[in-house]
């Protein structure tokens, strides 16, 4: 269990390198302001700088298969470091535990939580803040089953001409079962999530919230199913980014009562229906009812949505650190929680995991007990933001 903070910020020093600056996101109105700068010397047409960042931020903690990392109370804070996941990984759980201050003025200065080649992962009732990359990414290998819940995604930041983070859950493996319920996404501007793949995707969000989010929530790419529903944006401009509207991905966004009711085949239930408010911007019909017709094989391990007028009031109570004893969803809305793939797109069965018992208690691991160095090579400064895949040197959590 772990009960108080753990600062690793300047456990490792710091490096004094080359960053590329982006004038067009940089330079602010406000002039008190500036946005993120990229930790890289392949700065094509931007602004080659000199920049001091923090090391321990960019070698995240790996952590192995069957393990709980969770916080007590207020007190589970991680600062300085995130974890990551690979090669197999399985059956871990992040619960209660607050991830910040990862060089929130850099891109790829640090993830919070991230994945590639695994399988059965949770995370619940935590919250990240002060990012300098993604709060949770996903790629490029395979996810596996991954719940995301009751989490808190702040994107306050001083370091973006509007005061919201940008990188915020990109969720783009190769096979993926993503489960998406009951977050609070506030002060993003984008990525928010952005969900798909290179082969076969199922995701569904439901009975999350955002608020106060000057451009888009979501954004879906291709091969993917994806069911959107019970949600609610309040004061976003828009919940759908642009693109998604085209998208070869099979998507289906409940909007109206006629949306909701063509759930009942394929489905077996109604669908719940999205929601906008205040200044928010509209949601475009987008409607394939493939998504659902493949998603029907998966309906019995999908959430059951709560009642869109609950959402707003249960996510702000209890998404976050220090909620754990709050109310829980309605019963109606339990599942198991790692969905199986439906059928992929050539109607053969896709791969199906088994969900297992996850971690007891007794596998809670403190991350600064069991952390140890090993080492790997370093490669060079990333290409681009988003296509660079870089390799570090990592810590361990055995």
């Amino acid at each position: 269990m772990i009960d108080r903070l753990f600062d690793f910020l300047e456990t490792e020093g710091s490096t004094d390198g080359t960053c590329c600056r982006d004038e067009k996101s940089y330079q602010c109105k406000d002039s008190t302001r500036h946005g993120q700068v990229y930790i890289g010397d392949d700065c094509g047409d931007m602004q080659k700088i000199s920049c001091t960042y923090w090391n321990a931020p960019t070698q995240p903690i790996y952590v192995g298969s069957n393990k709980s990392i969770v916080g007590v109370g207020e007190s589970g804070i991680i600062r300085g470091k995130g974890f990551r996941m690979s090669h197999d990984v399985s059956n871990v759980i992040f619960q209660n535990i607050h991830i910040t201050e990862l060089n929130p003025e850099y891109i790829w200065g640090g993830d919070a939580i991230s994945l590639d080649g695994t399988d059965k992962i949770w995370i619940d009732h935590c919250k990240t803040s002060l990012i300098g990359r993604q709060h949770v990414v996903s790629g490029w290998g395979p996810a596996g089953a991954v719940t995301i819940s009751h989490h808190e995604f702040d994107g306050k930041t001083d370091f973006s001409c509007n005061q919201q983070h940008y990188y915020n859950a990109l969720l783009i493996a190769s096979k993926a079962n993503y489960t998406f319920a009951y977050n609070y996404l506030h002060h993003v501007s984008g990525r928010a999530p952005n969900v798909g793949g290179s082969e076969e995707v199922m995701f569904q969000g439901v009975n999350n919230l955002w608020e106060g989010d000057d451009d888009h929530a979501f954004a879906i790419g291709d091969h993917i199913q994806a069911l959107v529903e019970g949600n609610h944006f309040e004061n976003v401009s828009r919940p759908i980014e642009p693109n998604t509207y085209n998208s070869a991905g099979e998507i289906f966004v409940v909007e109206t009562s006629a949306d909701a009711a063509a759930c009942q085949g394929p489905m077996g239930r109604l669908c719940e229906p999205n929601s906008v408010g205040g200044q928010s911007g509209e949601l475009l019909p987008l409607n394939k009812t493939v998504a659902i017709e493949k998603l029907k094989y998966a309906s019995e391990s999908l959430l059951k949505p709560m009642k869109l007028p609950n959402v707003q009031k249960f996510v702000k109570a209890n998404a976050g650190i220090g909620k754990l004893n709050r109310s829980r969803p309605p019963a109606s809305s339990t599942s198991t929680a790692f969905p199986t793939l439906p059928p992929n797109v050539n109607g053969t069965s896709a791969s199906t995991p088994t969900p297992t018992a996850v971690p007891t208690s007794s596998n809670f691991l403190s991350a600064a007990a069991y952390a140890v160095n090993v080492t790997s090579s370093a490669s060079g400064p990333a290409k681009s933001a988003c296509k660079a895949r870089r390799s570090l040197r990592l810590k361990r959590l055995h």
